[in-house]
């Protein structure tokens, strides 16, 4: 069972109506053991998400052609740049490829995607953003 919990000073509550009726079948005065993990920020998940498709419209012809007009083949490439990928060496193509690691909300904590957030932004600046301030851009970024 899995239940999402809000921490109060009274004790921990279930935090949605399917979370509530989840706790109501631990029967009282049974030991129960848990394991808590603090949940991902899903405002500052698609935070991400959008810095990423905003990357992707400040391209050049010429950079979009080169991924084939595909933004997910884009978003995955800065990814694996930003270092949240995995290499292992192929058998078929007698050379090392890198794959790039999910980003769901079960993958990683929060505090690892702020961490793969600020790796993302210097990816972004150091090769696909270098001539546009960092600060126009995140202006343009609130308003995406």
């Amino acid at each position: 069972m899995k239940i999402d919990l809000l921490n109060t000073p009274s004790g921990l509550k279930p935090l949605y109506d399917e979370d509530y009726e989840e706790k109501r079948k631990l029967k009282i005065g049974e030991t129960y053991q848990a394991e808590v993990k603090l949940l991902r920020n899903a405002t500052f998940h698609n935070k991400v998400l959008k810095l990423l498709r905003l990357a992707w419209e400040f391209q050049s012809e010429a950079v979009r052609t080169s991924y084939n007009e595909n933004f997910e083949l884009f978003r995955e490439d800065i990814l694996i740049t930003s270092g949240h990928s995995e290499r292992y060496f192929s058998e078929t193509r007698q050379e090392f490829v890198s794959r790039v690691k999910s980003i769901s909300f079960s993958s990683m904590e929060q505090k690892e995607f702020e961490s793969l957030y600020e790796r993302i932004k210097d990816t972004l600046f150091l090769t696909f953003l270098r001539d546009i301030p960092e600060d126009i851009f995140i202006q343009n970024l609130s308003n995406f």
